[in-house]
């Protein structure tokens, strides 16, 4: 995945300006991979435009999961506006306040990192015990239906055929599924000095296996700062334990999304 430069004005379709109007300004997060994402300064708008053929379906699939979660009283953008153009889309969505929790987790202490991921833990825990809306629900067994895609991605994703095989070889035994993320890396989180402030980027979201949110809240990476404390606060908070192996496999099946 490469970057995605980042939206002008002149990028938005007249039946969207609404959203930027006369004076207001174009604020850009930290993102690029998949969609072009800006703020509307000053509103509360965010701005979400997917031109690449490989993850149209999943900004469109991304609307189909806010407007599912709307009544599920979780912090999740509220989606305002769509449009289809069928090699474009996009996606408005209300803004949540924070900032991701990649950044947070860096800037600060040892000692605040450890009572920040015991609060993501809580999070999780009711993400997780969240009932999962109707229109998310599959019938697949979603260890099966992932490793699928997996293969499906092969032509393009950052995983091998090597390490898809591994996978299918040892995949863990199925659990029942609960509402899950289904990209929660630390960027996706966001946090401030109240705590969590929510989660961004739905396209994965729905029915689960929930130990692919913890691997990925816990993945480790150059960029990890989360210390052996950190990881048991975590668990403490969500009060459930997942065994490094397994938290490792799925994040090794994080390489092929």
């Amino acid at each position: 995945m490469g970057f995605v430069p980042p939206l002008c004005r002149e990028d938005i379709p007249d039946e969207l300006a609404s959203w930027l109007p006369s004076g207001a300004e174009l604020a850009f997060p930290e993102q690029g991979m998949t969609s072009a994402v800006a703020f509307a300064v000053p509103g509360n708008a965010v701005l979400k435009r997917c031109t690449d053929p490989r993850y149209l379906d999943w900004l469109r699939r991304e609307q189909v999961v806010l407007k599912a979660l709307e009544e599920t009283g979780l912090a999740v953008p509220r989606c305002l506006d769509a449009l289809d153009l069928g090699a474009e889309v996009w996606l408005v969505m209300t803004r949540l306040r924070g900032h991701n929790a990649t950044d947070v987790l860096r800037e600060t202490t040892p000692q605040a990192r450890v009572r920040i991921m015991g609060e993501v833990g809580v999070y999780l825990r009711q993400l997780h015990n969240t009932a999962v809306p109707q229109m998310l629900q599959s019938e697949t067994e979603w260890v099966t239906g992932r490793l699928r895609q997996a293969r499906a991605n092969l032509a393009w994703c950052d995983g091998s055929s090597a390490l898809l095989d591994q996978l299918e070889q040892t995949r863990p035994d199925a659990v029942n599924s609960v509402l899950v993320h289904g990209d929660l890396n630390l960027d996706n989180l966001l946090l401030d000095g109240n705590g969590v402030c929510g989660l961004v980027d739905w396209a994965a979201g729905g029915a689960g296996d929930a130990r692919y949110d913890v691997g990925l809240v816990l993945q480790r990476n150059e960029e990890s700062v989360l210390d052996d404390a950190a990881i048991a606060a975590f668990f403490e908070g969500y009060g459930t334990e997942v065994d490094l192996d397994a938290r490792r496999w799925f994040e090794d099946l994080y390489e092929f999304f």
